[in-house]
């Protein structure tokens, strides 16, 4: 079972993320039933057609305070726990099992069922670790809570974590973290040094980069000179990016499209309204994006990053689907949240990132110099760029080959070879059946 970053399948780095890990646990353990929450099952079935939809609104109940904290909760966690010692055949613990679900919400019920039953829990491609979504972390720590309740073993992977210290949060994530076993983060200038402190173990730790280099690096292209600019900047309140700093950014980048010639090109990440990367990027220039650049899939996101030769990014994932395809990075941060993502993935990739803080002085001025520098990047630098993506390809898979030891049931490591991932083709229609 599948908690993904984005439940509504809004966010195309979550997506693209959450496709990388369940195809690589369908390789493990081929024909695996492989369950992902979600309050978008047709959106699920689009992206990920070989997952099996879970509906996310039980997730919620079960997570509410007042839900957990009961008596009658405290009673249903020690049933399921005591019948799966007590009856370990699967027939009759699975009735024992729905008499202790008995009276629950129906959502809350089948939430429980999915999880009691799971060999794995596994939390895919999550950033909102940290101190920027208190909520949502205190809901996933929750969460792994009433797994490791239920005896399900946990792993997390392509994770953000960070930064966090808020106390009550950092001490509740010291009484859990430890019990999950594997972590593989993003990047390693925050989350193993803040996970070793909250008593997480060294070797339950894993630096692999984020899973979306994957099908990036898969889709680069082999030849060719690009001449546009990409632009994706996150304007959410968790991002910081104030009006100042749109006018700046937009003024800098239309000169910079006309002293060089280019294209400008959005590279989408966010779908959610009202923070819709595509909208900030009208924003920004003055001018609708063409139909062409409104893309909802991560082929589309992937594609638009590959045409570019620098993009200018205040998301991290727009970052991501450029720099492991060989384009030079700009990343534009104004919250310590989206430092420590630019700054992980600037240690990640080298010389091709560059990161400007978008509250400093002459902002127009320095991402205009910015985008010069990376305009003329070596091709030994991009040649760089790329031999880090294939790297992070293999720590991420060999990550992933570790689960067999952390889940109830064994499997085979990854077998090499060529990448998995192939979000090339259109996604499949939305009337198709799930598989598995």
């Amino acid at each position: 079972m599948i908690d993904p970053g984005s439940h509504a399948a809004l966010n195309l780095g979550d997506i693209a993320m959450l496709q990388v890990a369940v195809a690589r646990l369908r390789e493990l353990w081929p024909g695996a039933d492989v369950a992902v929450l979600t309050t978008d099952p047709a959106a699920l079935r689009r992206h990920c057609p070989a997952a099996r939809a879970v509906p996310a609104p039980g997730r919620y109940g079960w997570l509410r305070a007042d839900a957990r904290a009961s008596a009658a909760a405290r009673v249903v966690l020690g049933g399921v726990r005591a019948t799966r010692r007590r009856l370990p055949g699967a027939a009759r613990a699975g009735i024992e099992l729905e008499r202790m679900l008995r009276g629950l919400d129906d959502d809350v019920r089948t939430y429980l069922r999915e999880l009691a039953r799971s060999d794995l829990f596994l939390v895919c491609g999550r950033g909102g670790t940290c101190d920027a979504f208190p909520d949502e972390t205190a809901e996933l720590l929750g969460e792994l809570e009433t797994v490791r309740e239920l005896g399900v073993p946990t792993a997390m992977t392509s994770q953000g974590i960070g930064p966090l210290s808020d106390p009550g949060l950092a001490r509740r994530a010291a009484r859990i973290l430890p019990g999950v076993g594997l972590i593989a983060v993003r990047e390693r200038l925050l989350a193993p040094h803040l996970l070793e402190g909250l008593g997480v173990q060294g070797d339950h730790i894993a630096v692999t980069g984020d899973d979306a280099v994957e099908p990036a690096f898969a889709a680069r292209s082999s030849g060719g000179s690009p001449t546009a600019i990409g632009l994706g900047v996150r304007a959410g309140a968790y991002a910081e990016v104030g009006p100042d700093a749109i006018d700046a950014i937009g003024a800098s980048v239309r000169t910079a499209v006309e002293r060089h010639g280019a294209d400008v090109v959005p590279i989408p990440i966010s779908l959610y309204p009202g923070e819709a990367d595509v909208e900030t990027f009208e924003r920004l220039l003055g001018a609708p994006a063409t139909a062409r650049d409104r893309a909802d899939t991560t082929a589309g996101a992937i594609d638009a990053a590959g045409r570019c030769r620098v993009a200018v990014t205040g998301s991290y994932h727009g970052g991501v689907f450029a720099a492991a395809q060989g384009v030079p990075v700009v990343g534009l941060v104004g919250s310590p949240y989206y430092r420590a993502k630019l700054d992980g993935l600037r240690d990640a990739f080298g010389a091709g990132v560059e990161v400007l803080g978008v509250g400093e002085p002459r902002l127009e001025q320095r991402l205009a110099e910015a985008i010069d520098r990376a305009w003329v990047t070596p091709a030994s630098d991009r040649a760089a760029m790329l031999a880090a993506a294939e790297r992070q390809v293999a720590a991420g898979r060999e990550a992933y080959s570790r689960l067999a030891a952390v889940a109830r049931r064994p499997g085979a490591a990854l077998r090499p070879g060529p990448v998995l991932v192939d979000v090339s083709a259109d996604p499949v229609p939305a009337t198709r059946e799930p598989v598995g």
